[in-house]
C-alpha cells in the first residue's frame, strides 16, 4: 500500500468554544477539495445542528445529527464530487446520485432525511463558493434549497419520498409515515 489514497476523503476536528454556542469546525481534505465546515453543537457535542429552509414551511429549521454521521454523509459527498462530471448540472447530479444511494439502502427517503441531506450539500457548497469569493445570500440558499426538494418531490424519488406526520396516542405525540402522493 502506498503512502497516497487518493481515492479517501479525509476530516479533522476542532472543537470551537464559541459564545453563545459551542462550535465544531471540520476541515474535509479530498483529493479535489478542501472544505471547512463550522457548525453550532449540543451540550453533550456529540450532535450538530443543521439550518435548512424547508419550503412548505417557508422558513428555516434547526435539524440535529450526529457527528459521526454528518462527517460520513460529508465524505460520501465529497467522494461522489470527486467521481461526477463537472459539466453544468454538475451539483444536481451528485445530489441526485447520493439521493439514489440513499434510496437504495433504505428504500425510501424521508422528509427529515432530505432536509439534512439538502444541509449537508448547502454547507458543502456555501465553502466551495466562498473559496471563489461568493457568498451566497439567504435568497440563494432558498432557491437551491427548493430546487433540491423539488428534484426528490417531482422526479425519479416521488415514488419512494415520504412525509413525517403526529397522532396523538393518549397524551403523547407520536411520528408515523405518510406517502407522499
Amino acid at each position: 500500500m502506498g503512502l497516497f489514497n487518493f481515492s479517501s476523503v479525509k476530516c479533522g476536528i476542532r472543537y470551537l468554544n464559541a459564545l453563545p454556542q459551542k462550535q465544531i469546525e471540520f476541515c474535509f481534505l479530498a483529493p479535489n477539495y478542501r472544505i471547512k465546515i463550522v457548525c453550532d453543537i449540543t451540550s453533550s457535542t456529540e450532535q450538530v445542528i443543521l439550518s435548512c429552509f424547508v419550503p412548505h414551511l417557508g422558513k428555516f429549521v434547526d435539524l440535529v445529527y450526529g457527528v459521526k454521521d454528518f462527517v460520513d454523509d460529508v465524505k460520501n459527498i465529497l467522494k461522489i464530487f470527486e467521481k461526477t462530471s463537472k459539466g453544468e448540472d454538475f451539483l444536481y447530479d451528485a445530489f441526485d446520485k447520493f439521493v439514489k444511494r440513499h434510496v437504495k439502502e433504505f428504500h425510501r427517503i424521508i422528509d427529515t432525511d432530505l432536509f439534512r441531506i439538502i444541509s449537508e450539500f448547502m454547507l458543502v457548497i456555501c465553502d466551495l463558493s466562498l473559496q471563489k469569493g461568493i457568498r451566497l445570500s439567504v435568497s440563494d440558499k432558498v432557491d437551491i434549497s427548493k430546487s433540491f426538494v423539488d428534484r426528490v418531490m417531482m422526479g425519479n424519488f416521488a415514488p419512494y419520498y415520504y412525509v413525517t406526520r403526529y397522532r396523538q396516542n393518549g397524551g403523547n405525540w407520536e411520528p408515523y409515515l405518510e406517502k407522499y402522493l
